[in-house]
């Protein structure tokens, strides 16, 4: 049946969108709001949130989150304790509203996204920068295009690791 044009399409569709689907279950990082709501902003290149929304309100099944997609202009929001997740298309005005609303972290949340950045840089392997073998690496598993959203990779955390996380205890 991959003969046929139509088929052919339609498989390359769903494939398409599947690997989005994973990214998104891959590089959403919610970050905890003054509310107690966790919130994401996330930009997949297809319309993912509400495909991987039942995903995260299963792993997050006690908590409260809001996941924005301001890209599609869809929103999936979750109370503690359903099993599912409501899914809304918004209009501009409400996007960037909502977007901007991403800005009111609960204190201690730049601590929490400090210390992630931190142990990511810890764990990591050296040569991983532009200049050095395996960086191809990085950017084929971790798409330039997510770096933006994600807490590991925010250049802003070094002030705030420098200033709020102590150095471990040497040995």
């Amino acid at each position: 049946m991959l003969s046929d044009k139509t088929v052919a399409e339609l498989d390359r569709l769903v494939r398409y969108t599947l690997s989005e689907c994973e990214r998104t279950r891959q590089f959403v990082r919610f970050s905890r709001l003054s509310d107690g709501t966790y919130f994401s902003s996330f930009r997949p290149k297809a319309d993912t949130i509400p495909l991987t929304c039942s995903y995260f309100a299963a792993r997050m099944r006690g908590d409260r989150f809001c996941l924005l997609d301001p890209k599609h202009r869809v929103i999936a929001m979750h109370e503690e304790g359903d099993r599912r997740c409501t899914v809304n298309r918004l209009d501009d005005r409400l996007t960037r509203e909502l977007s901007e609303h991403a800005a009111d972290l609960a204190e201690g949340e730049t601590y929490m996204h400090a210390m992630w950045k931190r142990f990511y840089d810890s764990v990591g392997l050296d040569g991983r920068d532009v200049s050095q073998r395996g960086y191809d690496l990085r950017t084929s598993w971790m798409p330039k295009r997510f770096w933006g959203g994600l807490t590991e990779l925010d250049p802003t955390l070094e002030s705030a690791m420098q200033a709020d996380i102590p150095d471990p205890p040497s040995a």
